[in-house]
């Protein structure tokens, strides 16, 4: 239950930040100029963001392949299609909760196909740590093609803020000594204590979750398809953007945008989606203030970074919801023979 009202009030403080955002880009401008992004959004032209919601399955088809491939020198083989629907499920949970999205579809591959909780994340972490070189080389493109508007955009929005708030939290003095003492205590306590620790019940399970979780991290070096692995990685970002890049041809005043300013907006929605769940609020406002770079008017970058983010979310929580609905109609009267793990000789 404590568990419970903790994550609830988590969720409200993103959620307010989200409003407050909303609020903070919305406040300075006019009547007439509400009335413009209102306007702008109505007379958007649909296709595109339909085109940009199909892309966005393409990516979860994607990311599915990639997991399978990831799970598959684990021993086990989950049917696609649950895999599928996990990693939809997966995604609208993240709007909810940060990293929710992670434990919901590892929970459901262990429900319905019967695979360690435990493997499955140590794939998921392998997973991120895929998508963060993938977006740290998205990044690093960025700033080759446009790296003064992506420099000026840090330093307005992000660096300044930043550092003011990092040197606000830097300890000195008594602090830098009582972080210090508490370290070395900890350090004692386990020596100290280590074997009662190490015959403790609790210990062993941690020990072997964590040895589980270990073995599908590592699952990465005997993938018999790295190549392929390789390939999807690199293709869910590519779907990533063109869901965007798509978007400009939305509305007229933005059709015109080049590579270098769907990157930047990119950057500044990605990290949008980091600060608020799902990019609540904070996305429209990030992706506005990067089109700014490039003379789009703020009522017009609003409408569009609107425009961008509904359009991913609609499609999110439709999949999402239908995954759900459809997980235990097709494993209704299934076995769970197929979730066996193969037993390797010699």
């Amino acid at each position: 239950m404590k568990d419970k009202i903790i994550q609830g009030l988590k969720f409200l403080i993103f959620l307010g930040l989200g409003v407050f955002l909303v609020w903070w880009v919305l406040k300075d401008f006019t009547e007439e100029q509400r009335n413009e992004v209102l306007s702008a959004m109505k007379g958007a032209n649909f296709f595109w963001l339909a085109l940009s919601m199909i892309l966005g399955a393409v990516a979860q088809f994607s990311r599915t392949i990639r997991w399978q491939i990831l799970i598959k020198p684990l021993g086990y083989r989950p049917r696609f299609v649950n895999m599928l629907l996990a990693v939809m499920v997966s995604y609208g949970a993240n709007m909810l909760f940060p990293r929710l999205g992670e434990v919901s579809r590892c929970a459901i591959i262990n429900k319905y196909e019967k695979v360690p909780v435990q493997h499955l994340l140590g794939t998921v972490i392998t997973e991120r740590v895929l998508d963060l070189v993938a977006l740290a080389f998205i990044l690093f493109l960025g700033f080759v093609i446009e790296f003064e508007k992506i420099t000026l955009y840090f330093n307005n929005e992000l660096a300044g803020p930043f550092r003011e708030k990092v040197q606000s939290m830097i300890p000195t003095g008594y602090g830098i000594v009582i972080m210090l003492v508490g370290a070395i205590t900890a350090v004692a306590a386990f020596v100290l204590l280590r074997r009662t620790i190490l015959k403790l019940r609790f210990y062993g399970k941690v020990r072997d979750a964590a040895m589980g979780l270990l073995d599908g991290i590592k699952s990465i070096r005997k993938v018999d398809k790295p190549f392929t692995l390789v390939f999807h990685s690199v293709f869910i970002w590519m779907c990533y953007y063109a869901m965007l890049h798509v978007c400009i041809f939305s509305l007229p005043e933005t059709s015109n945008l080049g590579i270098g300013a769907v990157i930047t907006a990119f950057v500044a929605g990605a990290l949008a989606m980091i600060i608020t769940p799902g990019g609540i609020g904070s996305y429209p406002a990030f992706v506005m203030a990067a089109l700014l770079l490039y003379g789009i008017e703020p009522t017009i970058g609003t409408a569009f970074g609107w425009l961008a983010w509904s359009s991913q979310q609609v499609s999110i929580v439709v999949g999402a919801v239908v995954s759900l609905i459809v997980l235990p109609l097709i494993n209704r009267d299934s076995g769970t023979e197929h979730a066996e793990p193969e037993v390797h000789t010699g």
